[in-house]
């Protein structure tokens, strides 16, 4: 499956019943085997099951580390004549890729790097900050190479990813802990 509008492509697997090891193995294939076909877009592997056991689950959030991975337990229920699909998202790429609680695993940057990079995102950081400001926060901004993150004294709650076409795409973590993401947070 295709987003262009997030220049991604997402290799699914989907399986009739419980989650199993040649399910993942397939899954980490097709992924690779399109990254390796088309290396100019983002790729997601994505597992739909009927069942995903609390066992894989935890093998999954361990390959969500190195490879991009969205596990969705999908069950079918019939209502009357018909029958209704329920998704349900159990592990998103976003929830461990993203966390960027501590900078010394991320290859630092500065604005200057930033300025040539992708200038339209930084317009939208700099928006983002002076609003934080009026609310008398005091944003802290950490800028590494594949994001920019914002936080204030305590841990990140946002991060800014530039995007080709002058798009910025921002990851946001509530108090509720599962960060969300707002598709797109600004065009410029």
């Amino acid at each position: 499956m295709r987003d262009e509008e997030a220049e991604t492509f997402y290799e699914v697997e989907i399986m009739l019943g419980a989650l199993d090891e040649s399910h993942i193995i397939r899954t980490i294939e097709y992924w690779d085997i399109e990254r390796q076909r088309r290396p100019q877009w983002e790729h997601r592997a994505v597992i739909v099951a009927e069942q995903i056991t609390t066992r894989f689950f935890n093998v999954l959030r361990l390959l969500n580390r190195s490879v991009p991975l969205i596990a969705i337990k999908l069950s079918a229920f019939r209502i009357g004549e018909r029958v209704v699909l329920h998704p349900v998202v159990v592990l998103n790429v976003i929830e461990e890729a993203t966390d960027q609680d501590t900078v010394d695993t991320v290859e630092q940057a500065n604005r200057p790097f930033w300025e040539k990079k992708a200038p339209a995102a930084l317009v939208v950081v700099d928006r983002v900050v002076a609003s934080l400001r009026t609310e008398n926060i005091e944003p802290r901004l950490t800028y590494n190479r594949g994001h920019i993150a914002l936080g204030t004294t305590g841990r990140n709650f946002c991060w800014f990813y530039a995007r080709k076409g002058d798009n910025c795409y921002i990851v946001l973590r509530f108090a509720g802990g599962t960060p969300k993401i707002s598709r797109p947070a600004y065009d410029i």
